[in-house]
């Protein structure tokens, strides 16, 4: 089983596990999308000081986060709130599929959620000139989200990010019990509930 490697390493080793997976599956991702991945699995892992390595990804239901940047004036915050909901949908049905099974929302939803957010943005990108190719990047971050999740299911199964502890599960555990024990473990992982973030991940 192989294990997350130290914080200056983990944008190589994302980088290698991606491409070991594409390697078998080829035609399943282009490399705007499989670095867009890299970036964004490497960014969630680092951790520093402030522990705000992890975005809070449990705090807020997708549909609010969707319902808020439908309903935003402010076209910037609506870009943020869009990308931080298709990342969380991608990161969520990548490394906690399974549990999803579970929970009052299944997989297809937070999906389709992600598909959703990615091309809004494209299309929020596409009536910019200076970025077609930000727009292209979105639309094929929506039109292979699927495959993305594949990947990201993969790279979980085999460095064992998820087999020890399910952390949506002891999230889910320490909002009902506010365990110090359980919030520990969490931190342990880079997830800090408490920690009110400044910005959402750009």
């Amino acid at each position: 089983m192989k294990k997350i490697v130290p914080q200056k390493n983990l944008h190589e080793f994302f980088y290698q596990e991606i491409q070991s997976i594409l390697a078998q599956e080829p035609d399943s991702i282009d490399p705007a999308a499989s670095f867009y991945l890299v970036n964004l699995l490497s960014t969630i892992y680092q951790k520093n000081e402030t522990q705000q390595s992890v975005i809070n990804f449990f705090d807020e239901p997708l549909a609010l986060l969707l319902a808020r940047a439908h309903h935003s004036n402010d076209p910037e915050e609506r870009f943020t709130l869009l990308k931080h909901l298709g990342d969380r949908a991608l990161y969520i049905s990548g490394f906690f599929g399974d549990s999803l099974g579970q929970s009052a929302v299944d997989l297809d939803y937070y999906m389709a959620m992600g598909g959703t957010a990615y091309r809004s943005l494209s299309s929020i990108s596409k009536e910019k000139p200076r970025q077609k190719n930000l727009s292209e990047l979105f639309q094929s971050l929506a039109a292979h989200f699927a495959q993305l999740v594949d990947i990201i299911s993969q790279i979980s199964e085999a460095s064992g990010i998820t087999k020890n502890e399910d952390l949506l599960r002891l999230y889910e555990r320490w909002i009902h019990t506010k365990s110090s024990r359980l919030l520990q473990k969490l931190k342990d992982q880079g997830i800090d509930p408490l920690e009110q973030h400044k910005k959402i991940l750009h």
